[in-house]
């Protein structure tokens, strides 16, 4: 059974400029410069390195983007909004 709510999704957010920024300047280009660090304590994450590897790779999506800097700001909260409302309940 198809859910109805999947034809009524809003596509005016699926940027391809933001999301190629934002996977691939964002997190592999950092993954292969962390992969090639002469020293062993740079080849591996850092505790707090999730946080500051979504928000660099957030404004490199934002910064690339050709929608507006204010657009991109609702886009994520929205996102945030939707995670935070579903943390104790399905999406379905």
């Amino acid at each position: 059974m198809r859910n109805s709510w999947s034809q009524e999704i809003n596509w005016d957010f699926c940027d391809l400029d933001n999301t190629l920024a934002h996977e691939i300047d964002g997190h592999v280009v950092r993954a292969v410069n962390m992969s090639r660090q002469v020293k062993p304590l740079f080849q591996k994450p850092w505790p707090f390195y999730l946080k500051t590897e979504e928000g660099l790779a957030s404004f490199l999506g934002d910064y690339l983007s050709p929608q507006t800097a204010l657009i991109s700001r609702k886009h994520h909260a929205l996102k945030y909004l939707a995670g935070h409302w579903h943390l104790d309940e399905p999406f379905d």
